[in-house]
């Protein structure tokens, strides 16, 4: 029979790999790589969340059923946790809730009870009583199985396995002190069976309705679910609220409610099922962040600040942080806040990135586009939080607060070329113009079409004075992707630095166009100084004093030079206000 079997064993699995050559390559990927599996993932975020959590209150736990409301403060990467759609609402692993729960004492009492378990099944093997005795391995065996499974898994608390293993505890423990032939039981012990009998008849019917009401919420959820992957927010809604009305503690309802509210602009109603929501569990993961945004789509801004400070404490990521800075911009603690911001903001691309790529491998094209979007949104967000911080810093003689942030957030994600541009940029502001052709070099390895980083390194070139002709290249190159006025003014720059005087003036013409015409008149002056025109370079200057400029220590420097002392020897200080 052994032979058989080695010899037809390659014809069986060879038949497998024929028929179903995916459905065996995707689980034996998932066997040997099991750590990249998101349900393993999930599982660890558990068991080291609730390890943290245990450490916590080792003695008495926090409470029976109270592992889902306290182990999100706990969750060690709640933003990997939100960017994969992983939620960790039990420990896997029986052993551990247990311990979050209970603590020493309850993990205590529950050895004691598996070791009286393995202790009585231990004597079933002296007895042997022929099928009978086969039986009793049996059930002592299913029951050990049912622990087992536990370790990693939190089956013990449903009602089929749970009934199952405490029948299969109790009826081994019996059969290994009374033996088989003693079935007739005392009459104490009669008058018990009797009262858990009629109490189990009593409370079914609660039970049943219970577990039918569970089972209409899961479904509701479920249909609400299948409705967002259709573009039907509305009908979700719908089913949510049922969701939510079939089972109170169905959070997962309430939360999904509360974001599709948000989505649509329903502030108010969001609000309601974030308030419900921190009523059973103020740790639910991100409940603060969408209380904050739905207050803030009330205009309560005060009232904002505290929750995303709350969501920050439990989860210091990139979206935390930019809320706080535009909620305190124009206070002093808005530079901090952005500096946090950005330094958080490389690891949230990257994991929303790793999604997207995920997801697109196994054709989830929708959920792909949804993070596709999200990432295009994040790094817009990226842009406006990193030219907020630069506009804050400039004139500050510790550009640390905004270098180290990128540096940080670029260890993360070396790759994005974003964070590399706003270095360069941050370093040019400094002065640093070598640093920052290097980083400006970087940006344009993973970008060429940059059209920022292509200005900013055609200036530190021309700043450097060092290959004129590729500053120009670039400058011209720039333009052509977008011919924005601050580029002419900048192209009218690198023109005058190299000589050619004519296409300078008329390249920062170009420039008026543009909302700075304080420095695009300054320009056109020293531009008219260099061709010996001392009339025209007279009006210019005259012109971009009397202009507003967006920087206001530009224009009171230009008036002092201009009219501190002669035209002539005011090049290169004017030069210096321009282009510092």
């Amino acid at each position: 029979m052994g032979i058989k079997i080695c010899l037809y064993s390659p014809d069986i699995f060879g038949s497998f790999f024929f028929f179903a050559p995916q459905a065996i390559t995707e689980r034996l990927e998932t066997l040997l790589h099991f750590w990249r599996v998101p349900s393993f993932q999930a599982r660890l975020q558990g068991w080291i969340a609730s390890l943290r959590a245990f450490s916590q209150a080792p003695l008495i736990g926090y409470g029976w059923g109270t592992f889902s409301t306290v182990i999100p403060k706990f969750n060690p990467d709640p933003e990997f946790l939100e960017i994969r759609e992983l939620y960790v609402g039990h420990a896997h692993s029986e052993l551990l809730e247990l311990a979050v729960e209970t603590g020493l004492l309850g993990v205590g009492t529950f050895f004691w009870l598996v070791i009286g378990f393995l202790k009585q099944g231990a004597k079933l093997f002296e007895k042997g009583d022929g099928w009978l005795g086969h039986l009793r391995l049996g059930l002592w065996a299913g029951g050990l199985a049912i622990l087992l499974d536990n370790l990693a898994n939190l089956t013990l608390r449903t009602v089929p396995v749970g009934l199952l293993f405490w029948l299969f505890l109790a009826i081994t423990a019996s059969l290994a002190e009374r033996g088989v032939k003693r079935w007739r039981l005392p009459k104490w012990e009669r008058m018990g069976l009797l009262s858990l009998v009629l109490l189990l008849i009593l409370g079914s019917p609660i039970l049943l309705s219970y577990q039918i009401n569970q089972v209409r919420s899961s479904r509701a959820l479920f249909f609400g679910d299948l409705e967002i992957e259709r573009d039907r927010p509305r009908r979700a809604i719908a089913y949510y609220q049922e969701a939510a009305t079939w089972d109170r503690g169905n959070l997962l309802a309430l939360y999904k409610l509360g974001y599709q509210w948000l989505k649509i602009g329903d502030s108010p109603s969001a609000l309601k099922c974030y308030q419900k929501i921190e009523d059973h569990s103020p740790f639910y993961p991100r409940l603060h962040f969408y209380k904050g945004l739905a207050l803030m789509g009330e205009k309560k801004y005060k009232e904002a600040i505290p929750e995303l400070k709350m969501a920050r404490g439990m989860e210091n990521n990139f979206d935390h942080n930019f809320l706080l800075a535009q909620l305190n911009e124009g206070k002093a603690e808005e530079i901090t806040w952005l500096g946090e911001a950005l330094s958080h903001s490389g690891r949230t691309l990257k994991l929303i990135e790793e999604r997207e790529r995920e997801l697109q491998g196994v054709g989830a094209r929708k959920k792909a586009n949804e993070l596709s979007q999200r990432l295009k949104e994040t790094k817009q967000r990226v842009s406006i939080a990193a030219q907020r911080v630069l506009l804050l810093a400039k004139g500050k003689e510790n550009w640390e607060i905004v270098l180290l942030p990128l540096r940080k957030a670029l260890q993360t994600k070396p790759d994005e070329p974003i964070l590399h541009r706003y270095l360069g940029l941050a370093l040019y502001q400094a002065q640093r113009y070598g640093e920052a052709a290097g980083e400006l070099e970087e940006t344009l390895r993973y970008d060429p079409a940059d059209a920022e980083a292509l200005d900013g390194l055609a200036l530190c070139y021309t700043l450097q004075d060092k290959k004129p002709e590729k500053a120009l290249q670039l400058m011209r190159k720039a333009i052509s992707l977008d011919s924005k006025p601050i580029f002419w003014r900048d192209l009218g720059f690198i023109l005058y630095r190299k000589g050619e005087l004519g296409e300078a003036a008329v390249a920062t013409k170009k420039a008026l166009e543009g909302e700075d015409k304080a420095k695009t008149y300054a320009l056109l002056g020293l531009i008219s100084l260099s061709q010996r025109s001392g009339e025209r370079a007279q009006e210019y200057m005259g012109e971009a004093i009397k202009e507003t400029s967006p920087d206001a220590s530009f224009q009171k420097g230009l008036e002092e030079v201009w009219r501190g002392s002669k035209p002539r020897v005011n090049k290169q200080e004017i030069e210096k206000l321009l282009y510092p």
